[in-house]
């Protein structure tokens, strides 16, 4: 391997606009922090997965220039019962100890050896709870493990844009504090994940600054005329959840017929932004009913399969974007579009939205109500309307200037 490389572990998949967009950006921020040096980027999953062809297919049409290769510790394959999933999950995860590394650690090896950093992509990966036992340890070693053996290679370690947590045992706080104390650079989304990550190891320091989502390139096509509003939605995917999905859907598709039949809007757009990988994390399904308890004609189903500048440039002609997906609402307002995001984990959706000025355009899951969707609509939303893009363009120089610049 050659030592002008810059090394990025940890890229999702682009079924997944929001993770897309965040591997874009980190690839375009790597190429001005390190110019000149060859970018390769490994994928969370293993090239024997059946969802591995076509994950790169949009970071690919943006970045040519980069090398796109399989993970050096894949995920579990997403397929099969619960019961199957859990054991590859444990076998996956079982690979990345230190009795187990074997050609695993070696291939790593040769991947990271000499090269002029890593980067850990950001998102909200790094976190650890209870349920199932054990293996919430062994998930979280064997995302940190290639920080973890570039570091002991001598390799600087770059951890963007992270939100940190939950790590709800003690043996995934004491990893993730080695992870920080290695780490050269730790960047954080939110208030919230650094004051964890300092409460894990005082001396971390970490950086925080905006979703890096903010920071993706590429022209914004102009707003539409038309009184638009867009849905994100996702389902709830935890043992128990269908009760939860089924109140969302009621809650969305009678927002929607409020919508269009008060006037507020021409119509509504239900929008899959995610189509995977794997069934589990497709949005069309919640979609679909959505459409189908709105029963209205004027609320229907947006296209699927875009990436995330096309979804942004869909986005940018409506008036309004109402997201659980939370980079719904993050590509929005990236083109100056007032959003509304309602929170199913971590603490990533309270930080971004009050990280722009919109302390009240975020709502919990269990707190998601028509009622409180309508308020925000009518009052909240015109508010934010007007100092949105400046708070959008400021998160944007921040990224660049941080992040961005040749050192």
């Amino acid at each position: 391997m050659g030592q002008d490389r810059v090394v990025l572990v940890n890229a999702w998949h682009d079924l997944n606009a929001g993770d897309s967009a965040i591997a874009d950006v980190s690839v375009s921020l790597a190429k001005q922090r390190w110019p000149n040096s060859a970018i390769v980027v490994h994928t969370m999953l293993g090239d024997s997965d059946p969802d591995y062809p076509g994950w790169n297919r949009h970071l690919q049409r943006s970045h040519p220039d980069v090398e796109f290769l399989p993970a050096l510790y894949p995920e579990p394959q997403n397929a099969g019962s619960t019961l199957v999933r859990r054991a590859n999950l444990a076998r996956r995860s079982l690979e990345s100890l230190p009795l187990l590394w074997g050609r695993g650690r070696g291939r790593a090896d040769r991947h990271l050896a000499g090269c002029l950093a890593l980067v850990v992509i950001g998102g909200s990966d790094l976190f650890a709870v209870r349920s199932p036992r054990v293996l919430p340890d062994l998930r979280l070693a064997r995302l940190l493990q290639p920080a973890l053996q570039a570091a002991a290679l001598g390799v600087p370690v770059h951890i963007w844009g992270h939100t940190l947590g939950p790590f709800e045992t003690p043996r995934s706080r004491l990893l993730m504090a080695k992870a920080l104390d290695v780490a050269t650079e730790v960047v954080v989304r939110e208030s919230r994940s650094r004051d964890l990550a300092t409460e894990l190891l005082p001396a971390s320091d970490p950086v925080e600054l905006p979703d890096l989502a903010f920071a993706l390139t590429g022209t914004v096509a102009a707003g539409s005329t038309t009184a638009r509003v867009i849905f994100v939605p996702r389902a709830q995917i935890h043992a128990g959840a269908e009760a939860a999905n089924q109140r969302l859907v009621r809650t969305f598709a009678e927002f929607g017929r409020e919508l269009v039949q008060s006037g507020r809007c021409a119509e509504v757009l239900v929008t899959p932004q995610v189509g995977g990988p794997g069934e589990r994390e497709q949005d069309s399904r919640i979609c679909e009913d959505i459409v189908h308890a709105a029963s209205d004609s004027r609320v229907v189903m947006g296209p699927e399969g875009l990436g995330p500048r096309d979804l942004r440039n869909l986005y940018a002609g409506s008036n309004a974007v109402v997201a659980v997906r939370l980079h719904g609402a993050i590509l929005a307002m990236s083109a100056g579009v007032p959003s509304f995001a309602v929170s199913y984990f971590t603490a990533k959706t309270a930080g971004v939205m009050e990280s722009v000025g919109a302390p009240t355009s975020w709502c919990e899951w269990d707190d998601f109500t028509v009622a409180r969707a309508l308020d925000w609509y009518d009052n909240d939303r015109p508010r934010t309307t007007g100092p949105l893009q400046g708070r959008v363009d400021s998160h944007r120089h921040r990224i660049l200037d941080e992040l961005g610049r040749p050192r």
